[in-house]
């Protein structure tokens, strides 16, 4: 399942990284995994 979260994090990091919310996007994305690994 975290394979599929991932593979969709990365998509959507994709298709965002030509607009100016990339980097806020890929912190966002880098927090909400380290909470899933915490847990």
């Amino acid at each position: 399942m975290l394979e599929s979260v991932f593979g969709r994090l990365t998509t959507m990091a994709s298709s965002v990284e030509a607009s100016s919310f990339s980097s806020h996007t890929f912190v966002v994305a880098t927090l909400l995994a380290s909470g899933l690994f915490d847990q």
